[in-house]
């Protein structure tokens, strides 16, 4: 890369964050659906646990049936999640390119490849759903929620055992 061409970084930029709001405006109704469904799975998952708790009839084959009837829905809780994960890399992917755009060798100071980091910076671009961007910590606090059920349910469950 003997002369980089900043003036094409921009026309790439432009198309790149183009394409990142149209398939996110595209998907967000089916991205939502699905992180719904994603919880409402998780909620039933967590109840039919407590409902099984409580049952008196501890037979191996219905309660085996049981137990495995759940695994598909704990499955899907936990693509809802990984799909949120996707979406919000992809966020951190476009926030790391001005520091790599940055690192490109040019002149001492180039004014092309400011202006390039600028309009990056600038432009906030990532994976938007209904114009709200996904990100790492929207993603965590899904985990941490997730986690606060579980911990709430087994702490429930372990007082009415012991």
């Amino acid at each position: 890369m003997a002369m980089p061409e900043f003036e094409e970084g921009v026309r790439t930029w432009n198309v790149l964050q183009a394409l990142l709001k149209c398939v996110g405006r595209e998907l967000a109704g089916s991205f939502l659906i699905f992180q719904g469904f994603g919880y409402l799975c998780f909620i039933f998952f967590l109840v039919s646990g407590i409902v099984l708790i409580f049952s008196n009839d501890f037979e191996a084959l219905p309660l085996m049936m049981e137990v495995l009837s759940g695994v598909p829905l704990l499955f899907l809780s936990c693509l809802s999640l990984r799909l949120s994960a996707h979406g919000a890399a992809l966020t951190e992917k476009c926030l790391a390119i001005p520091s790599f755009v940055n690192q490109i060798p040019s002149k001492l100071i180039d004014q092309e490849r400011q202006y390039l980091v600028r309009f990056i910076e600038d432009s906030s671009a990532g994976f938007f759903v209904r114009n709200v961007k996904l990100t790492q910590e929207m993603v965590m606090k899904q985990v941490y929620i997730v986690g606060a059920l579980l911990s709430a349910t087994f702490s429930a469950l372990s007082r009415l055992l012991v």
